[in-house]
């Protein structure tokens, strides 16, 4: 059964193989969805299982000779080197680098609690905005939250604890101490290993994984456990059971995922209805997941504008800009509820916030209740200082708003926006000279095609 497992999975390889190849080739659009995952993890998918085919022709003469198996050799190594290519020259993964995963996970080490038991599933992202090195602001990753660790190893000693880490080793070697033998799978298990200590993984790999490791139980450790038909017929049905159940849930989320992918697909054909009853789908078949309220939350604003733009509207026109306005608010709150550890969302409550001033009475004050939130969330992001302190100049507290500004300055020296919007508060204040410094810091760095100059001159003549 495990042989016939891995030949099927060998053949769905050769078959996402020649979907890569043929994308490249243009004849499938870029936009298909690979079931193995990004081009990184496609890439890494496909050099385990091509070390597998190689190690197995050196081993086994028969794989030399079936045509088959080398057409499917030839098909995962044309396609693996294809994108290898591709990711070492216009198709670059954005990765964490190393260093950056090690500190965050020598923070959370500072917890005995998150030491030993992690920060929690898929809660890297929030572990990252929270301790992460204000030095990433010199880097051109400074203005991307990543989710995921700079490898599988890290990401899951960082959300799963010491623990988890521990028994990922020892499965490791333990599996491999049965494999001498097999050679082939003992092969692509440590190429696993290896990619896994420096990639990030997905569940494709995680299968691959799994599925080479059974093959260190042989026939004859098995043990002939003698159970009455009431208990054997019982775990027969609850195994079925939560085998469906997680089948179901599996399949919704898959479903949800593929909306979610399809509305930003569809943004390009700027069809805004399309937009929203995709990711309206998504938020449907999964709840609770933060990031489709999210999305829908910022669909649901720009519908709202759009409509408002609309000249002589009529009465049904602008019930939906109401409603749209109420259903942008009631999302982005979804989204904080569904994760309140996630500064994303708190980012996105402020924002829509003060978008919508006009339609919640006291969303000025709730917008910068927010912003505070995402600062604690995420301190070391010169953005988070960025909002707070526009927020405060829109309300005329032009102290506070230039003490944020300051800080989003202090966290990376070449924000523009923030030297623009500190010299406006200084300027508010009556402070010209100090303003007058600030304008020309942004105007001696900002590029000279930029469609800002003029106002920029225009300010510098007004002291």
């Amino acid at each position: 059964m495990k042989r016939i497992y891995l030949d099927l999975t060998i053949a769905g390889s050769a078959l996402i193989s020649l979907a890569v190849i043929f994308i490249y080739l243009g004849i499938l659009p870029q936009t298909v969805i690979l079931p193995s995952g990004s081009l990184l993890t496609t890439c890494l998918y496909l050099t385990v299982i091509s070390a597998y085919l190689l190690a197995k022709f050196i081993t086994d003469i028969k794989y030399g000779k079936n045509p088959l198996y080398i057409m499917a050799l030839l098909l995962t190594l044309s396609a693996g080197i294809t994108l290898a290519y591709h990711l070492n020259t216009d198709k670059k993964a954005l990765l964490l680098p190393h260093s950056q995963a090690v500190w965050v996970f020598s923070k959370i080490a500072g917890n005995p609690k998150d030491l030993l038991l992690g920060v929690g599933p898929t809660q890297f992202i929030s572990a990252f905005s929270k301790f992460k090195e204000a030095s990433i602001n010199k880097t051109p990753l400074w203005n991307i939250t990543f989710s995921t660790s700079s490898s599988f190893f890290l990401n899951l000693l960082t959300e799963g604890g010491i623990f988890s880490g521990l028994l990922y080793l020892w499965l490791f070697f333990i599996t491999l101490k049965y494999l001498r033998r097999n050679l082939p799978i003992l092969f692509s298990l440590a190429v696993i290993f290896i990619l896994q200590m420096i990639f990030p993984s997905n569940m494709a790999l995680l299968y691959l994984m799994f599925l080479l490791m059974a093959f260190s139980v042989s026939p004859d450790s098995r043990n002939n456990w003698r159970l009455p038909r009431f208990y054997t017929f019982s775990l027969t049905m609850i195994s079925f059971v939560f085998f469906l159940g997680i089948g179901y849930l599996s399949i919704r989320n898959f479903l949800a995922e593929s909306f979610y992918k399809s509305s930003y697909d569809s943004l390009s054909e700027k069809n805004g209805n399309e937009v929203y009853n995709m990711q309206r789908s998504a938020v449907i078949l999964n709840p609770h997941s933060d990031k489709y309220h999210l999305a829908l939350s910022q669909t649901s604003l720009a519908l709202a504008d759009s409509f408002a733009r609309i000249e002589n509207p009529s009465n049904e026109e602008k019930q939906k800009v109401t409603k749209l306005a109420q259903q942008s608010i009631e999302e982005a709150q979804r989204a904080v509820s569904a994760n309140k550890q996630n500064s994303l969302v708190w980012d996105n409550l402020s924002k829509i916030y003060g978008a919508l001033q006009k339609f919640a009475i006291g969303s000025d004050n709730w917008a910068i209740e927010a912003a505070r939130q995402k600062i604690m969330l995420d301190p070391a992001n010169p953005n988070s200082y960025l909002s707070l302190g526009t927020l405060y100049f829109s309300q005329e507290k032009f102290a506070e708003a230039e003490n944020n500004f300051r800080e989003a300055i202090n966290l990376k020296e070449d924000l523009l926006s923030a030297h623009f919007n500190l010299a406006l508060s200084l300027k508010s204040q009556g402070r010209s000279q100090e303003a007058k410094k600030e304008f020309e810091t942004t105007l001696n760095q900002l590029p000279a095609a930029s469609p800002d100059l003029p106002r920029l001159h225009q300010e510098l003549e007004s002291l």
